[in-house]
């Protein structure tokens, strides 16, 4: 019984938590990129990163359905960073509005070749693209779901496929910035949590404590 009363109360903490979290005010983009810095800092001489710093010359490249509104929403621009423009502390566009972009969504001039030889030429040692950004657009024949450019998109092809075919070829790196827990597509991500009146799926009662207990563990 006693154990029983221990949970109960731990599940009452928990969704007490989870709700305090989906009501805390939204913070600044300011904000949440000091968040960023202060982890770049404290991994900058790690290690791991030691290969990164050698090669020294690399291209990153951001590329999703935010190519195409570009920081525009309604007649609106938005300032900063436009892949964040979905995101409520900018534009705060609905899921079912955003994922219609991807409808519009064919970079028939795509030239995977090309943009190899424009990293090699230039000297790069490595190329980092996006895979998914927050926006939850997969940049490539995901598994997982039909919104990513192979199905959702009138594009039907997978262009990270065809770079990472001519990065081999042409002996460079390739790396890929995937975004799991900041997605503002899926449901139980960190802008859309369990606890959030956005949630469409009615989770089991199972699923429930089990999220809770997680919750707990933190």
């Amino acid at each position: 019984m006693k154990k029983l009363a221990i949970l109960v109360a731990g599940l009452s903490l928990a969704a007490v938590s989870g709700l305090a979290l989906a009501n805390e005010k939204p913070k600044s983009m300011d904000e949440l990129w000091g968040e960023t810095e202060k982890l770049h800092a404290k991994y900058a001489n790690a290690d791991r990163g030691n290969w990164f710093s050698e090669d020294k010359y690399s291209l990153f490249i951001h590329w999703g359905l935010f190519s195409i509104p570009a920081g525009e929403w309604d007649g609106k621009t938005y300032y900063g960073i436009s892949e964040w423009l979905m995101t409520k502390h900018l534009a705060g566009i609905p899921v079912d509005d955003y994922k219609k972009l991807a409808k519009e969504f064919n970079p028939k001039s795509f030239d995977a070749k090309a943009w190899v030889k424009l990293a090699v030429d230039a000297g790069m040692k490595n190329i980092v693209i996006t895979a998914k950004h927050h926006e939850g657009f997969a940049m490539y024949d995901s598994p997982s779901h039909d919104f990513d450019v192979t199905d959702a998109s009138p594009y039907g092809r997978d262009p990270l496929k065809e770079l990472a075919d001519e990065c081999a070829k042409a002996g460079i790196g390739l790396g890929f910035y995937y975004s799991q827990n900041q997605d503002w597509y899926e449901q139980g991500s960190a802008d859309i949590p369990w606890t959030s009146a956005q949630q469409k799926v009615i989770l089991p009662p199972t699923i429930k404590i089990r999220w809770y207990l997680k919750l707990l563990s933190y």
